[in-house]
């Protein structure tokens, strides 16, 4: 377990005059965000939304409440995206006995990136966190975030991704196989691991930023009407601006999926959904030729990774894998999804017009 994250009063009186340097220089990126000054002590705004899941939301804000950091070091927002249960009395009734300072806002707006926009406007700390209504958090995933995002001033912001793994509720189906496991969440990189790059993308399911940054690139797209692409969007505008996202091993959490009603035809359908909104992933790249360069390199490696997946479904199937084999089929299913939507069969663009 981490220590909760103390500032010592000498580091304490550091920061305040990196803060007073830096609104004489004029670098204050979180100006058009506001709140943040006067809650300039809370390090963290945990945005939670959630959509007519209230009894697995309680599973989410119990392991938030459980963090290892001070209950006055962080709060929790859930964004009630357009629920018609009983998740807003739920919030309601649990903030007045929660650990920490937690609240509940409504979204009419249908969708995960008007909730998590609204979310973090309701925000007032200097970093946002992020985490979905079917997940759980371990007691030092705000710990971890903070021990990345410290180093790095609000002038300076910078991003952060957690691990995920995937708890299949009702037991793992034996034809579901690890290469696939993306496709419910599953986030993970080596230990060893710093930087997040290109073809990689920081999940909206489990990270955490300087509430600055969404100043200098912009909120999440609400043309994204649903869960497919907002995230991958999203980051590669965070890369473009050259910000730097970083993996956080010890940042972890755990996506609980129902296998009760999975079938294979249900995955692989959603990976070529999937492989079908990647074209229009750089439409927020401001720059034409770098927006055509990224598109061009996405190209060329999904054609190859395509290939791959050819291959290893046919070595899997001659090696009497047919879980593996089910799992490359998927990849391919990606792949043409992405094809058909290159070559206009199919609508490129997913999402709702503004």
């Amino acid at each position: 377990d981490r220590r909760p994250l103390v500032w010592p009063h000498g580091v304490r009186r550091v920061r305040l005059v990196l803060s007073w340097r830096s609104r004489r220089r004029g670098h204050q990126p979180w100006r058009h965000l506001p709140g943040l000054r006067a809650m300039k002590d809370l390090d963290f705004t945990v945005i939670v939304p959630t959509h007519n899941r209230s009894e697995r939301l309680t599973r989410t804000l119990g392991s938030i409440e459980a963090q290892t950091l001070r209950p006055d070091q962080y709060e929790i927002v859930v964004v009630a995206n357009n629920c018609t249960d009983d998740t807003v009395t739920v919030v309601e009734q649990r903030s007045a006995h929660s650990r920490c300072a937690l609240r509940v806002t409504e979204e009419t707006k249908v969708g995960p990136s008007a909730a998590r926009n609204r979310g973090i406007r309701e925000a007032r700390a200097r970093w946002c966190a992020f985490i979905d209504d079917d997940m759980t958090v371990a007691p030092g995933w705000l710990a971890a975030f903070a021990g990345v995002l410290a180093p790095h001033g609000d002038s300076h912001p910078a991003i952060a991704c957690g691990r995920n793994d995937v708890v299949f509720v009702g037991g793992r189906p034996p034809w579901l196989a690890d290469p696939i496991l993306d496709l419910f969440g599953g986030i993970y990189h080596p230990p060893t691991a710093r930087r997040i790059r290109y073809p990689s993308i920081v999940p909206s399911g489990n990270f955490a930023c300087h509430r600055a940054l969404f100043s200098l690139v912009g909120f999440f797209d609400e043309r994204f009407s649903r869960a497919d692409a907002e995230d991958a969007e999203l980051s590669y505008r965070v890369m473009y601006r050259g910000i730097p996202a970083y993996w956080v091993h010890d940042a972890l959490a755990y996506h609980y999926v129902d296998t009760d009603r999975l079938t294979r035809e249900q995955v692989r359908a959603r990976a070529e959904e999937f492989g079908g909104v990647r074209p229009v992933l750089f439409a927020g790249v401001p720059s034409r030729l770098a927006r055509t360069g990224w598109q061009a390199l996405d190209i060329a490696l999904f054609g190859a990774a395509y290939v791959r997946a050819l291959v290893m479904q046919h070595g899997s199937r001659l090696a009497g894998r047919p879980d593996l084999e089910f799992a490359y089929q998927c990849k391919r299913s990606y792949g043409e999804g992405y094809l058909r939507a290159l070559l206009g069969r199919e609508p490129a663009d997913p999402r709702a017009p503004p």
